[in-house]
């Protein structure tokens, strides 16, 4: 505080004198005053600028990087939204597959089942028709043979042979006297 006191009593007269009492050493001050004037003038002309330079240069470096990255980023979401449509899609696809070929499935049962029953049906036609000749077959074979047992009786109980027309003649009589 006592210097500080001093060196405003003394005033602007002293003014070497207060540095002197600082311990500054003017001309050493001056050199030194230059020295980092030309210090910061070469350090401004050649350092600075491959400084600045660089840092420019890996600055633009970043924000390619950056920006690529937001592109990227952006690439990214609109692929995700193009597999997240083609799976939908394709599952509407599959379900669409899977629909048709369970129709064309129980088509294929219904027409089965359809031409099953008119087989049967075939089948059961031919049957009665085929039970229908057999039946009329077995009536003529069955007349013919109670003709034939007719005649043989008639024959044994008249003791006589009777020929074909009288045979005949006979057996429609006695067939008419039965239906009435």
């Amino acid at each position: 505080m006592f210097a500080l006191s001093h060196i405003v009593a003394t005033g602007s007269a002293g003014s070497s004198s207060i540095l002197q009492t600082l311990g500054i050493d003017v001309k050493l001050l001056i050199f030194q005053i230059i020295g980092f004037g030309i210090l910061v003038w070469v350090m401004a002309k050649y350092v600075f600028p491959t400084f600045i330079k660089t840092i420019d240069t890996r600055q633009k470096t970043i924000d390619t990087g950056l920006k690529e990255a937001a592109e990227a980023h952006k690439a990214l979401l609109a692929a995700e939204t193009k597999a997240d449509d083609v799976l939908v899609e394709a599952r509407k696809e599959a379900e669409a597959l899977l629909q048709r070929s369970h129709e064309e499935a129980a088509n294929a049962l219904l027409a089965a089942e359809e031409k099953a029953k008119e087989r049967a049906n075939q089948i059961v036609a031919d049957a009665r028709t085929t039970l229908a000749v057999d039946i009329r077959k077995a009536r003529e074979a069955l007349k013919n043979d109670t003709i034939s047992l007719v005649a043989l009786a008639t024959e044994r109980v008249i003791g006589e042979k009777i020929d074909a027309k009288k045979d005949n003649e006979l057996i429609a009589r006695t067939l008419a006297k039965e239906k009435s």
